[in-house]
């Protein structure tokens, strides 16, 4: 069943995002370009959508394929027997392969109607969300207009046009630190740190969730990245933010300095973990939680991913679970009760310290 977004969240994309007032510093003389179908289908919220959604009318069109079987098998022994069938016979065959045909046609009409319905309402509201962040993050970025490409022709676009990307990584950025929130209980002057932050898209989004009174700790151990999570800060004018400098085997963060700690992605990479995880231990207040997002090892680890040092126990480019979950139990956390889910491939584990 084909996929598409909904006009009327497109064209409310362009008009948005037309009107929008700017607040950015900076003169709005840019213009951006964002794909909304593309950015909805490739958030982990859309994929999860549609497949729940195809899962659902899955027994449906099971039942409509083998209805259009009997109705094809009845189609050929008619063709097969019509010289030899009475004028009534074969006037009577046809009927009934004409009523169960238009029966069949009219049940798969309705299912996919909807099935579309369900779907371009599902898709509606991530959409909705999506275009909120489009104008924060054009306000932001001195954008004067954005618009959808998906249904203006673009013959021409330089790369920092394209927005889709940015715009897919800032939503999915907003729904974990909403889960991690919640998780770990975040309130307005909590200190929670990123171990490993990257571009500091994670580290924005906890910022704005731990509020004024609260303080995120930033680490990274590239020079560059360090460079990047202050500028970013700067930027973006975040005054709740403490970029940190990690050291290799330990977290480089005040001793019991927060409430909760967090790293995505990041863990596996440890090249010393039983120092890392004493460093984690030791920067948590009694109490203080630990998340750790990461994904079970694939087999196949290229050049690129193949880090040095790392533990030959991972059994790949990743790390087991119940592996991980050991080493955090062995470092004197305890693991916290709540079974946690996270989106995709991805795995979070909850620790706590005592």
């Amino acid at each position: 069943m084909k996929r598409r977004v909904s006009a009327l969240v497109t064209l409310c994309l362009i008009f948005c995002l037309s009107v929008s007032p700017l607040r950015s510093s900076g003169s709005a003389d840019k213009i951006g370009a964002v794909n909304l179908q593309k950015a909805i289908l490739n958030t982990t919220v859309g994929k999860e959508a549609i497949a729940e959604l195809e899962k659902k009318y899955q027994p449906l069109q099971q039942e409509l394929q083998e209805k259009q079987r009997q109705v094809n098998d009845l189609r050929d022994r008619v063709l097969k027997q019509f010289s030899g069938l009475t004028e009534g016979n074969r006037r009577r065959l046809s009927r009934e392969l004409d009523q169960k045909q238009s029966a069949l046609n009219h049940a798969t009409q309705e299912a996919q109607s909807n099935f579309a319905k369900e779907r371009d309402e599902s898709l509606s509201r991530i959409g909705a969300e999506l275009l909120k962040l489009i104008a924060e993050y054009a306000q932001e970025n001195g954008y004067s207009l954005v618009f959808a490409s998906d249904r203006v022709p673009v013959y021409y676009a330089a790369k920092e046009a394209q927005l889709t990307g940015e715009i897919i990584k800032r939503y999915q950025n907003q729904l974990a630190a909403g889960f991690l929130a919640e998780t770990l209980s975040w309130k307005p002057g909590s200190v929670v740190a990123e171990i490993g932050a990257g571009d500091g898209g994670l580290t924005l989004a906890a910022a704005a969730r731990v509020g004024p009174t609260g303080r995120v700790y930033t680490t990274e151990l590239d020079p560059e990245r360090l460079a990047q999570l202050r500028s970013l800060a700067a930027r973006q004018k975040v005054q709740n933010i403490t970029v940190v400098k990690a050291g290799i085997e330990e977290t480089n963060l005040p001793r019991e300095c927060c409430d909760s700690i967090f790293m995505r992605g990041v863990y596996h990479h440890v090249t010393q973990p039983e120092k890392e995880d004493a460093s984690l231990f030791q920067s948590l207040k009694p109490g203080g939680r630990l998340a750790i997002i990461d994904f079970p090892p694939t087999n196949e680890t290229t050049e690129r991913e193949s880090i040095a040092g790392v533990p030959k126990n991972r059994g790949g480019h990743g790390i087991p679970k119940q592996l991980l979950v050991n080493e955090l139990t062995g470092a004197g956390f305890r693991l916290f009760p709540t079974s946690v889910k996270w989106r995709g491939n991805d795995y979070c584990v909850i620790v706590q310290r005592p």
